[in-house]
């Protein structure tokens, strides 16, 4: 799909999925804005994911069956599933394990899914395994950063991450999956209309999950097709950048200030890693391959 189409399926209708669930929530949660509300981010994000998804490459069927073994199909069922279990995370007979298990288990899911059947196995499983360990890292610290930052910085310092990864997919000739994260792009530019509405709205922990299953899920794809590994590692530095509003000197002196620094910190990363997957690409085509 692309044209008007995409604009509409892609961007505006994740957009206002996403605004709505946010924005009940938001101010639902005013008497305690920095709690982290875990169904409500996952509700609002899975579900304009799930939506962009349904219309963009069609529903895949129930997860058993053998035409949802395609790798995007099985990031449905993952949303899906991480949208589902995420009243785990705030379960009082579950809460001193549950939330670090629901992490854990939608940070290793994607790599135990998708693999490189050019690899030994156990080169995989120690690129697995460190992979994993940097995206439970990543998803905890942003998660951490949201309960410490409120207003719209965070949200637009992440649209910032997420539309240069889309442009990395895009260049890795993965149309598709660049779609696919420009949805989430498009739930984060709401979230930001939110956090301006809204005075002191932090940024769900549900929302980041959804962002975190998503991107990982995605850039493990991209890695197995190639996908230059300067450009993967500067994508995570890029979801990572946010914490440069947290620098001594920023934060204290303007919270404007941090977030401009924080927005455009992920925007030279990820752009920077789009770059260079368009140049492998053309360096790819030129020689033939």
């Amino acid at each position: 799909m692309d044209g008007p189409s995409a604009l509409i399926f892609g961007v505006l209708l994740p957009a206002v999925v996403a605004g709505i669930v946010l924005l009940v929530s938001a101010r639902r949660a005013r008497a305690e804005p920095a709690a982290p509300r875990p169904v409500a981010g996952a509700l609002g994000f899975g579900g304009a994911y799930l939506v962009a998804h349904a219309v963009l490459s069609g529903v895949p069927p129930i997860p058993w069956s053998e035409d949802a073994l395609s790798n995007t199909g099985r990031l449905f069922w993952l949303v899906a599933g991480a949208v589902l279990l995420a009243p785990v995370r705030c379960a009082p007979f579950l809460r001193r394990f549950g939330d670090g298990f629901y992490v854990a288990f939608f940070a290793i899911l994607p790599y135990h899914w998708i693999r490189d059947p050019g690899l030994e196995r156990g080169v995989f499983d120690l690129a697995g395994i460190g992979s994993v360990l940097l995206s439970y890292g990543i998803w905890r610290a942003l998660e951490a950063l949201a309960r410490r930052r409120p207003g719209p910085g965070l949200p637009a310092a992440l649209w910032a991450a997420s539309a240069g990864t889309a442009g990395m997919l895009l260049a890795n000739a993965s149309a598709k999956q660049a779609q696919l994260v420009g949805a989430l792009a498009a739930a984060l530019g709401a979230a930001v209309v939110v956090a301006l509405l809204v005075r002191g709205a932090h940024l769900a922990s549900g929302a980041i999950a959804i962002l975190a299953v998503v991107v990982i899920s995605m850039l493990r794809l991209a890695v197995v097709y190639d996908l230059p590994t300067v450009s993967w590692v500067l994508a995570a530095v890029a979801f990572l950048a946010p914490w440069v509003g947290e620098f001594p000197g920023l934060r204290t002196r303007s919270p404007l200030l941090a977030g401009a620094a924080a927005f455009l910190a992920a925007l030279a990363a990820s752009g920077a890693a789009a770059w260079f997957a368009f140049a492998a690409r053309s360096a790819a085509r030129a020689s033939g391959y």
